[in-house]
């Protein structure tokens, strides 16, 4: 049945020799794409009767945004690295939603795909190289494609260097590496500067059975560039990678200064390059001291990782130029720094860090004779608390022993009698104590001391 959703046209072609006319009957159906229709159809006939219905036809809802899609890249290894993404998954009534999945090698123009089409899971397992991709996914059914995702997979800047890369000629170099591919293979190299970003990389592609090749470009100088080798044919990989420093006649170590050690002897130092990944490839440093006179010069070598150098057995009294210059693992040299230095002609050897320790310790002696006799002369005033004036010392009385008493306690005692003692002694008694319901006489001389203690009598009393 037609309604105003509904467009219905027909075609007919007749077919002379057969003498058969066959007629095709088309309509267009305006549909909500949010939601899946089962749609059949069926034939009425002119006497008003109509047919069976037809089976039913699916029409899935629109896909309509791109797949939400996560992946995961571990790290480089054996010149591949292995990349997992999951996406979500299709509803119900989208149908049998299938997806194209493309990474695209961005070195060498960005031509080279890796591309998985019709996938019906919603995850996908697959190897790259250590170049940047820009990775693609795009979801579709039987109605529609839904719109793109992408991402962009950075380039893992760590892997194998290449065999041997030697210099040439300036701004020539050749690099070598191993093919393990039987048959004829393409090859991509990129070489770009580690400084400077947003500059576009440079690249050479290859399509031999050789295992070299040669780049001739223009290198800038001072300038660290990281040059890799990729293999394009059916797996992509990474061959490996070399760095390369065009050094500068005009830029050399800056701020070479002298020091004067002893006499005949003087310390130099000067700061390096900045050279990024490239600090490796600075071989090492020389050395270069030029005597005023006769000119003669001597070179010494010197480790790249050290910035001064000892320089003995000078003249005394004669003018020396210093220079200091770096030579690359190409066998390049840079510029160099020269600073000049009379050396003073004195008539002893002047040992200059013996003075200094000299002084450090007679200062040290100086300081330790003034505290001993500030303590000498200006003693410190003493503290109350260890005064002996304040401190007693207790001393243990010495009593005699006295008998154990002859009065019985459980015993009933009538009353008591005052007991008198008659000292045959003419002194007068010094003194009638009574301690601890005791009674004690005593009796003292008049001419000797209370130590003199002639006699000590103790009873108890029942009172």
């Amino acid at each position: 049945m037609l309604d105003n959703n509904v467009t219905g046209f027909s075609s007919c072609h007749a077919d002379l020799k057969n003498n058969v006319k066959t007629c095709t009957e088309l309509c267009l159906i305006s549909l909500d794409q949010e939601f899946a229709h089962y749609i059949q159809i069926r034939q009425k006939y002119a006497k008003g009767l109509w047919s069976d219905w037809s089976d039913f036809i699916f029409v899935p809802a629109a896909i309509g945004h791109s797949p939400e899609t996560n992946y995961t890249v571990e790290k480089l290894s054996n010149g591949t690295r292995k990349i997992v993404l999951h996406w979500q998954k299709a509803v119900k009534e989208q149908g049998d939603v299938r997806y194209n999945v493309s990474l695209t090698f961005l070195p060498c123009r960005g031509k080279e795909k890796i591309t998985h089409q019709n996938i019906g899971d919603n995850q996908l397992t697959t190897n790259i190289s250590g170049a940047a991709y820009n990775l693609t996914v795009v979801a579709f059914n039987s109605v529609e494609n839904s719109s793109s995702w992408s991402s962009i997979i950075e380039e893992d800047g760590i892997g194998m260097p290449v065999q041997n890369v030697r210099l040439v000629r300036s701004n020539e170099l050749k690099l070598e590496w191993s093919q393990k591919t039987a048959s004829r293979a393409r090859y991509c190299i990129e070489w770009k500067s580690v400084s400077s970003k947003g500059t576009s990389p440079m690249c050479l592609p290859l399509i031999h059975e050789g295992r070299e090749a040669t780049i001739i470009t223009d290198f800038q100088p001072m300038q660290c560039y990281r040059i890799t080798v990729y293999q394009i044919h059916k797996q992509q990989r990474t061959i490996g990678m070399a760095y390369y420093l065009k050094p500068s006649m005009n830029k050399g170590p800056s701020n070479l200064t002298v020091i004067m050690l002893t006499a005949d002897s003087v310390l130099l130092k000067w700061e390096g390059f900045n050279l990024c990944q490239c600090q490796g490839l600075l071989k090492t440093w020389v050395v270069i001291t030029t005597k005023h006179g006769n000119n003669i010069s001597k070179e010494f070598n010197t480790n790249s990782s050290v910035n001064h150098f000892h320089v003995k057995n000078l003249t005394l009294g004669t003018h020396y130029t210093f220079r200091v210059k770096g030579i690359t693992s190409y066998d390049e040299h840079t510029g160099s720094t020269q600073t000049s230095f009379v050396i003073p002609n004195t008539a002893s050897n002047i040992d200059i860090p013996g003075i200094v320790y000299g002084i450090i310790i007679a200062v040290g002696l100086c300081c330790f004779v003034i505290r001993r006799l500030k303590k000498s002369v200006w003693p410190a005033l003493p503290d109350p608390k260890d005064s002996n004036a304040t401190k007693f010392v207790l001393t243990k009385m010495k009593h005699m022993p006295h008998h154990i008493p002859l009065i019985d306690t459980n015993l009933e005692y009538k009353e008591a009698e005052v007991l008198t003692v008659e000292s045959n002694i003419d002194d007068k008694p010094s003194a009638v104590v009574n301690r601890n319901n005791g009674i004690m006489l005593s009796t003292v001389k008049e001419d000797q001391t209370e130590k003199d203690l002639m006699s000590t009598l103790w009873g108890k009393s029942s009172i």
